[in-house]
């Protein structure tokens, strides 16, 4: 693990529950003091990835050290990642251990994912709905197994027009309708969003949820 800064990482981690895996990076920025409650930022890799490589691919240090959070990079059992039966169990440890040692503040976790990693946000906002404040998904999928939240969470998605996840190829919802099931999960108004476009970006936002 590492933190304040530091680069050093242990090879593999071990949880008695799970067997090992890739280490963890936690990276606290130097000068957040333990004093006060932060956010946490937990970023889960694409296929082929590390955890080193999540942090290297996103730089989330950078923003923590702006806006004052913790970020963690967990390590999957399996390649493609994200697959491993206990990657629940060892979330939810994860999580509380962070938590703990880190002084998080408990309604500010926050879980977001690339490819892969994008399908475990999805299902990790699902599964440990009870402690997870937002979700942010990029170019993934949702499977359309059951899901209940035991709050409502915000989402947001991010994926390109001809990407497999806007398409039939996948065989899995597009992003549009992954959409509207978390709006359903968080009561969002029925009405045409509010459209804002950048380039060759659009962003439909729907706002006053739950």
């Amino acid at each position: 693990t590492t933190t304040a800064g530091s680069t050093t990482t242990a090879a593999t981690e071990s949880f008695t529950i799970i067997g090992p895996r890739p280490a963890p990076i936690v990276y606290r920025p130097p000068g957040l003091g333990l004093s006060r409650k932060v956010p946490l930022v937990v970023a889960f890799y694409g296929a082929t990835g590390t955890p080193q490589a999540m942090e290297g691919l996103t730089k989330f240090e950078e923003l923590a050290r702006t806006y004052g959070f913790v970020v963690a990079y967990p390590g999957s059992q399996t390649n493609p990642p994200w697959h491993g039966p206990d990657d629940v169990q060892y979330m939810n440890a994860l999580i509380a251990r962070v938590r703990a040692s880190e002084n998080i503040d408990p309604k500010r976790i926050y879980l977001t994912g690339f490819s892969a990693g994008g399908r475990e946000t999805y299902f990790l906002g699902c599964r440990l709905s009870r402690v997870v404040a937002a979700i942010a998904v990029v170019s993934s999928v949702m499977r359309d197994y059951p899901c209940t939240v035991a709050h409502p969470i915000s989402e947001v998605t991010i994926a390109g027009s001809t990407e497999a996840v806007n398409g039939s190829s996948s065989g899995a919802p597009s992003a549009a309708a992954v959409a509207a099931r978390w709006r359903a999960f968080d009561g969002c108004p029925t009405q045409a969003p509010v459209q804002t476009r950048v380039a060759t970006v659009t962003e439909p936002t729907w706002g006053s949820c739950r």
